[in-house]
């Protein structure tokens, strides 16, 4: 996923470069190594000398040992196609802001910032980092203000002892709240990705900054205390969220079905579909009924697979727009697609995108974006004069089966009350490059992906 784009984009890099070496051999071409094309290059074994590439470092985890030594092998990987030297660093510390994914919530990163700029000491040649996007995401001074000072400090001196000046950050800038907010801190930089799902964090972060809060009295540290807690209120509103955990959220059923009824084709209208019931996507953001109108219906197979048919009618057919039709290509997000996201009681969540073409890209969720894993799709489409269908078979795994392979297939048992799956199917509709979108349980903002709205999936 993260690499499809590398070969086209660095080698008109790589050729740029190349040319302008010939007339000024000592002017630079540099590029970022960023979303599709973030890999290296595969059909590149050395880059111009003139080529420099700022490399996005990985500095969340860093001091975890398995996750430094990927860190470092991805560095590497580029250092190897680079003249010596001609490597830059790039970050963001655009964590905590409003309406992003960490809204409200304390990501500090000290450990792992001292560490990350300490082996780069001598390997990068400077740093890009991005503190804001806008006029409003400078509102969280109050959490990014440690994470920047430690970077400062270590640009100056990457050899320092980061306990020593971290104790001395307390001292000098929470006073009598000193120990409090170390312990705060280290809380918080250790537990904040639990943050994002949990509530028993959430409220012991809040229990470690309101005893702050009360050491540090009505003083300048105090009101540095308070900035902190003023940010951290909208951990109050995800809490309640996750406290509420899927009340209300939409249920369908998969009817039981053998599999050599089967016959993928994309029509719907197909003895395997007769008596199995129709549901129909919403409005994402509203919860209306959206302008182009799309059901879906879905089986469960003898032989452990999970069917899926979907139709999406349009007024305009003329108009569909197809972004790809290879597999595993990310233009397929430019054109029209139906998704699926899979949650079972044992894996947190798939990703399944397919476009009236047939092309499909399938993603593990659980711990970012995977694009390794396969789900070993069967997919069929039909485009008619007025709709377009198509049909997903997902095959599914378990220890039951003798094993799983983490790379392939959903791996889940069979749905059914008290083991139920959660999902959501969804539709982006793209014309004149503004999307609509529907989806089976509308999550209130412009997002597919808000697996707390997903709907309940039981088999009967």
């Amino acid at each position: 996923w993260n690499g499809v784009m590398s070969d086209y984009v660095w080698d008109f890099v790589n050729r740029v470069a190349i040319e302008l070496y010939k007339t000024h051999p000592d002017r630079k071409v540099v590029n970022s190594a960023y979303g599709s094309y973030y890999l290296p290059p595969t059909k590149i074994d050395k880059f111009s000398p003139n080529v420099t590439v700022f490399v996005d470092e990985e500095r969340i985890g860093f001091t975890d040992p398995e996750k430094r030594k990927k860190v470092l092998e991805f560095r590497k990987s580029w250092q190897d196609k680079l003249a010596p030297g001609n490597l830059y660093s790039s970050f963001y510390y655009l964590f905590s802001r409003p309406g992003g994914p960490e809204e409200g919530i304390p990501v500090y990163l000290p450990h792992g910032i001292a560490e990350n700029l300490r082996s780069l000491k001598g390997v990068s040649l400077g740093e890009f980092n991005e503190l804001s996007q806008g006029p409003d995401d400078m509102h969280v001074p109050g959490f990014n203000h440690l994470n920047v000072y430690v970077t400062a400090r270590y640009y100056w001196d990457a050899d320092q002892d980061i306990d020593k000046m971290l104790d001395e950050y307390y001292r000098l800038f929470y006073g009598p709240a000193a120990g409090e907010m170390k312990e705060f801190i280290e809380y918080s930089e250790t537990n904040w990705p639990l943050m994002k799902s949990k509530v028993e964090p959430i409220d012991k972060a809040f229990e470690l900054l309101e005893k702050a809060r009360k050491a540090a009295g009505k003083t300048v540290y105090g009101k540095r205390i308070d900035l902190i807690a003023d940010y951290a209120q909208a951990m109050k509103k995800l809490r309640e969220k996750l406290s509420q955990g899927r009340k209300g959220v939409p249920q369908a059923v998969a009817v039981e079905r053998k599999v050599t009824d089967l016959k993928l084709d994309g029509h719907l209208d197909k003895p395997f579909w007769k008596d199995i019931p129709v549901y129909e996507l919403k409005e994402l953001v509203t919860g209306k009924p959206p302008a182009s109108k799309t059901t879906f219906q879905v089986a469960w197979c003898d032989d452990r697979s999970i069917v899926f048919g979907i139709r999406c009618e349009d007024a305009d057919m003329k108009g569909l727009k197809i972004g790809t039709t290879k597999n595993e290509d990310a233009n397929i997000f430019n054109g029209d697609v139906v998704e699926l996201q899979i949650e079972t009681p044992a894996h947190s969540y798939y990703q399944i995108v397919v476009n009236p073409a047939k092309a499909l890209i399938d993603l593990d969720r659980e711990k970012g974006i995977d694009s390794l894993w396969s789900s070993e799709a069967k997919i069929a489409s039909y485009v008619g004069d007025t709709f377009w269908s198509v049909e997903i078979c997902l095959p599914t795994s378990d220890w039951i089966e003798g094993g799983l392979d983490p790379l392939k297939k959903i791996n889940g048992k069979k749905p059914e009350a008290g083991a139920s799956w959660y999902f959501e199917v969804c539709r982006s509709r793209m014309r004149d490059g503004k999307e609509e979108a529907a989806a089976f349980s509308p999550t209130g903002e412009m997002n597919f992906h808000v697996p707390l709205k997903f709907g309940e999936l039981i088999v009967k």
